[in-house]
């Protein structure tokens, strides 16, 4: 079959991508978007890419099948073990300090193939030893149903346990061939849902739904509005005293006061240096 394939089809497809699932992709980036274009075009047998974009504006599927191309998924077990040091250092006995209400329920967005999520389950087992007195939730949402997929059979090559130390390996996964499989409590205390940060879903993002969410290395890939429609979501969603952790120092955002919501910071430092960001009221302005 003969492709017939614009420069504006690629522009199209790009504005379909940060509108759709909130995806930014500059200029440098146009021969990777022709080449996923072009692939997407083949498997669905479509001539032209108007035709493909006409069918990628109406099918759900056919987006689903973009956002597997697109996004990006490298992740690790206690990737920037410094986030971790300070919700044991930090977070976890502020929460404690709250009473009677043993409750904790933690949102990893943009969870990929579950590593992020599995790694809160491994240290809230090891910092908590009370762990059976405490309602405990993880939820890791992705818009990439491939990796969800994998996150779910919790299944792992040695490279994405490359920071996990040899002690943490042999309590929590068992060597099965060349994949470590993870001990099945620690699986079933953590679940997985498709979701697209982009979308908003009133009875998912829910008003202080959450004690804790990470959400690292997602919105530097997204455009400008996405990023802030993002935060604003997390923002509401959010305990009155909830944490929120964000990528690196070298990947920050600084958001106007023009945003649905903004989010007001005290700063906490732990041993190691880590900075945090903790909601102290989530308002409109």
């Amino acid at each position: 079959m003969t492709l017939l394939m614009e420069r504006t089809d690629i522009e199209r497809f790009r504005s379909i991508v940060a509108q759709r699932l909130g995806l930014c992709f500059d200029d440098s980036k146009q021969g990777f978007l022709a080449e996923v274009l072009q692939q997407q075009m083949e498997a669905s047998a479509c001539g032209s890419g108007a035709l493909y974009l006409r069918r990628l504006s109406a099918s759900v599927e056919e987006m689903r099948a973009v956002a597997e191309k697109l996004t990006v998924c490298e992740t690790y077990f206690f990737r920037y073990a410094d986030h971790f040091r300070a919700l044991a250092e930090v977070v976890i006995p502020q929460i404690r300090a709250r009473g009677q209400r043993r409750q904790l329920r933690v949102l990893s967005a943009g969870c990929a193939s579950g590593e992020e999520a599995y790694s809160l389950a491994i240290l809230l087992c090891n910092e908590l030893p009370d762990l059976a007195s405490w309602h405990i939730t993880i939820l890791g949402i992705d818009i990439n149903v491939a990796m969800l997929a994998k996150a779910s059979r919790a299944r792992y090559h040695a490279w994405a346990l490359r920071d996990a130390n040899a002690d943490l390996r042999a309590t929590y996964f068992r060597s099965e061939g060349t994949e470590f499989v993870l001990d099945s409590t620690i699986r079933s205390m953590a679940r997985f849902e498709e979701r697209n940060l982009v979308e908003d879903d009133p009875s998912f993002w829910q008003r202080d739904a959450f004690d804790v969410v990470f959400c690292r290395n997602v919105t530097m890939y997204l455009t400008f509005e996405a990023t802030q429609s993002v935060i604003a979501r997390i923002a509401q969603s959010l305990h009155p005293s909830g944490f929120l952790f964000m990528g690196t120092q070298k990947h920050s955002v600084v958001f106007p006061r023009t945003s649905i919501y903004c989010i007001r910071t005290k700063r906490f430092t732990t041993s190691a240096g880590t900075l945090l960001r903790q909601k102290a009221t989530a308002f409109s302005c």
